[in-house]
């Protein structure tokens, strides 16, 4: 029975991260995750919230969690850099190290990742819970 939930989130974090074989231009990989992709993710828990038990939905909210974070790690590690894109960036902002932290198209910002992953826990967390009070948790 969960195999079908893993097998969606499988799914949905492979299309975000992996880089599409049909653009013509090369861009940084990590400009991947700067489209807020993430979102997505609620659509499909907000289905399984309306359809699942309340132990299936906070399964999937860790896998999606573990799927998500190991993906971008993942996707990290075998990225192409664009190296020039970067320092032209460094050198545009100068000493503002947070905001070319924030612009910089080789940057995965893991911190904003982080907290994407952090919410939904929290929503995975909250939504289930009047149905499990129901059930009689």
């Amino acid at each position: 029975m969960l195999v079908l939930p893993f097998c969606n989130i499988a799914l949905l974090t492979f299309t975000f991260i992996v880089p599409n074989p049909f653009l013509t231009t090369e861009w940084p990989h990590a400009m991947q995750c700067w489209f807020e992709n993430f979102i997505d993710f609620f659509v499909l828990f907000a289905g399984a919230v309306l359809h699942y038990s309340w132990p299936t939905v906070l399964t999937m909210g860790v896998w999606t969690n573990a799927v998500w974070i190991a993906a971008v790690v993942a996707a990290s590690f075998v990225a192409r850099d664009h190296p020039e894109l970067t320092a032209a960036v460094t050198v545009a902002f100068g000493d503002d190290l947070g905001l070319a932290f924030m612009l910089d198209p080789n940057s995965a910002q893991f911190p904003f990742r982080l907290q994407e992953s952090v919410v939904f826990m929290i929503v995975a967390g909250c939504l289930p819970w009047p149905r499990a009070c129901r059930t009689g948790c």
